[in-house]
């Protein structure tokens, strides 16, 4: 199952993206560390979208949603995102999974705090302007 949703994530970034050849490889792409680890988050996404449990499933499609804006701001046309996906990913098995399930988590939870207290931010901001019409 995380192999079909993996090709349909690389079906549609390969329809956004420009061809790639086929000797390109993780080491040709010149990806920065950091998004090489945004891309094994997204891949721990797309595993949580294949789980059985629905909160878990939900979970899932929107880090799904958060990983791949994030590596897309970096690079629009997500080159060399599904062939990583495809290779290098894969590997992440069994204590390696749930180290970056760990590390992606808390990436999630600070900017979950952050995006409420933007909000809390918003609210207050409009009651204050409701107050001076």
């Amino acid at each position: 199952m995380i192999i079909r949703t993996i090709s349909l994530l690389a079906a549609i970034a390969a329809s956004i993206a420009p061809a790639l050849a086929d000797d390109i490889t993780p080491s040709k792409l010149q990806l920065s560390e950091s998004t090489l680890k945004d891309i094994k988050c997204l891949y721990v996404a797309i595993a949580e979208m294949e789980s059985a449990e629905p909160m878990q499933k939900e979970a899932g499609m929107m880090a799904n949603f958060y990983w791949l804006g994030k590596i897309a701001a970096v690079d629009p046309s997500l080159t060399g995102v599904e062939e990583i996906l495809i290779t290098d990913t894969m590997q992440i098995q069994g204590a390696s999974f749930k180290r970056e399930a760990v590390r992606c988590g808390t990436e999630m939870k600070t900017m979950g705090k952050r995006e409420n207290e933007l909000g809390s931010n918003m609210v207050a901001r409009g009651k204050r302007l409701e107050q001076t019409q």
